[in-house]
């Protein structure tokens, strides 16, 4: 990244792990699998689409 200045600055580190994000994927998809099944209601409430819901729950842990 460039500053106005035309100095580099370097991006900040990322203190985010690898597997905390796979972590995080893996739980969240487990949450949306679980309020798809157990209440289908609270994802049209929360104005999400059950097909696109239950695409990203199908998705392996490594895939954004």
């Amino acid at each position: 990244m460039i500053a106005e200045n035309g100095l580099h600055l370097t991006m900040p580190v990322r203190r985010d792990s690898l597997l905390a994000r796979w972590r995080r994927r893996v739980q969240h998809r487990a949450v949306l699998a679980r309020l798809i099944e157990t209440s289908p209601h609270l994802v049209d409430d929360l104005g999400l689409d059950p097909s696109d819901v239950a695409e990203e729950v199908r998705k392996p842990f490594w895939r954004p």
